[in-house]
C-alpha cells in the first residue's frame, strides 16, 4: 500500500518531536544529578583572638585599637583564605563561654551563640572553628561550669551543622596554669561529646607560645600575626583529609 506525501511528512515530524523530547529529558536528568557547586564556608566562634585583636602589634605593651587589630590577620581568616572559603565570625571581645573577663556584666558567649544558632537555621558550614574559654580561665578555674556549657554548645553545633568539620581550640594566651586548666576542660568536654558519636567527631588543637617563639604575642598579650599564621597552619594540617 502506498503512502501519501502528507502521511510521510507527518511521520517525519513525529519522529523529530519524539527525538527532541528524549534529548530534553536527558538534559533535565543530567542537570538534576549534578552537585551544586557552592563555595566552602567557615564559621569561627570566639573572642578577641578570633577577631585578630592586637595581631599587628610588635610588642605586648601596645594597645588594642584600629591600628593593631586585624580580622584579616587572624587564624580564622588565614584558614578561610587557604581553603578558598567564605568566612563568618561570631566573636565577642572580652567574653567567655560562661564567665566574661574580670566578670564584667554582659551576656556570655553561651547565650550569644545560642541566639545566633536560633537564627541560623538556613545556614550551612563546611568547617566550624571553636575558640572560646580564654576569658573564662583568666586567673580563675571555671572548669566545672565550662565543661557542661561547652558540651551543650558542641551538641548544638553538631545538630545545626551536621556536615561540618568541627575543631575545638585553646591557647596561646593565659599563664601556664590557667592555660592548662583551659586545655584540660576542652579535652574533657570533647571526649564526652565524641563518646556519644560514631561519626563527625570533634578534633582538638591546643596552642602555646612555643608555636611561634620568634614573636608569639602582639598587643596586650594577644597572639601576633606570626602566631595566627602558625595556628592556621596547624589547623589546616589536621584538616587534610576533610578538604
Amino acid at each position: 500500500m502506498g503512502v501519501s506525501m502528507r502521511e510521510f511528512l507527518s511521520k517525519i515530524v513525529l519522529i523529530f518531536v519524539v527525538a527532541q523530547l528524549c534529548v530534553a529529558d536527558t538534559r533535565l536528568r543530567t542537570a538534576a544529578s549534578d552537585p551544586i557547586d557552592r563555595p566552602k564556608t567557615v564559621l569561627a566562634i570566639g573572642d578577641s583572638i578570633s577577631l585578630g585583636e592586637g595581631a599587628l602589634g610588635l610588642s605586648v605593651n601596645c594597645a588594642l585599637n584600629d591600628e593593631s587589630n586585624s580580622l584579616e590577620a587572624s587564624f580564622a581568616s588565614s584558614v578561610a583564605v587557604n581553603l578558598n572559603a567564605e568566612l563568618e565570625v561570631w566573636a565577642w571581645s572580652g567574653h567567655g563561654l560562661t564567665r566574661n573577663y574580670d566578670d564584667f556584666k554582659s551576656p556570655t558567649i553561651a547565650t550569644r551563640a545560642e541566639a545566633k544558632l536560633d537564627l541560623a537555621r538556613s545556614l550551612d558550614f563546611d568547617l566550624v572553628l571553636l575558640h572560646v574559654g580564654t576569658n573564662d580561665f583568666h586567673q580563675y578555674d571555671a572548669s566545672e561550669q565550662f565543661i557542661v556549657s561547652y558540651r551543650v554548645l558542641l551538641e548544638r553545633l553538631s545538630k545545626a551543622f551536621p556536615n561540618a568539620a568541627l575543631v575545638a581550640l585553646s591557647g596561646p594566651m593565659l599563664a601556664p596554669a590557667d592555660r592548662a586548666r583551659f586545655r584540660d576542660a576542652v579535652d574533657e568536654a570533647v571526649r564526652a561529646h565524641n563518646a556519644t558519636r560514631q561519626e563527625g567527631l570533634v578534633q582538638t588543637l591546643h596552642f602555646s607560645e612555643s608555636l611561634a617563639p620568634e614573636q608569639p604575642f602582639g598587643c596586650a598579650w594577644h597572639p601576633s600575626q606570626i602566631m595566627h599564621e602558625a595556628m592556621a597552619r596547624d589547623i589546616l594540617g589536621i584538616l587534610q583529609n576533610e578538604f
